[in-house]
């Protein structure tokens, strides 16, 4: 004889696979570095002047920050440009996007790596507690 089914209730529970776990993990760190950046880009414009190397082409290595602030009809607005500089004063004015992409390409990894440290550190913990 069959056992009455209840209408609505899954009878096996459903298991995410490791690949959508690791999917919306991706997602959420991908997310969270996207607000990160942002925030401390507001905070501290000037962590660009870090990757003026990487943006910046000779003879124009020196990465400064510019802010530029301005009355808009609902209050005051700040725009923050990336200029690279060099001795004779030339400047190439490199914007806010790139930089920016390229700062949180810098948290992505970092902060990717930090957690698959722990999540590698959690998991031979907990094997060796099983011991």
């Amino acid at each position: 004889m069959t056992e009455p089914v209840e209408l609505g209730v899954d009878s096996q529970p459903r298991t995410h696979s490791a690949v959508t776990r690791a999917l919306i993990w991706g997602i959420c760190i991908t997310i969270s570095v996207v607000f990160l950046t942002l925030i401390s880009s507001v905070i501290w414009p000037g962590q660009v002047v870090y990757l003026a190397p990487l943006l910046c082409e000779q003879p124009e290595y020196e990465g400064i920050v510019v802010s530029d602030t301005y009355a808009t009809g609902d209050g005051r607005s700040t725009n923050f440009t990336l200029y690279c500089v060099g001795d004779r004063g030339q400047t190439t004015d490199n914007g806010w996007l790139q930089p920016f992409l390229l700062m949180w390409a810098a948290y992505l990894t970092v902060v990717t790596i930090v957690t698959l440290f722990v999540l590698i550190w959690r998991k031979g913990r907990s094997v060796s507690e099983e011991l």
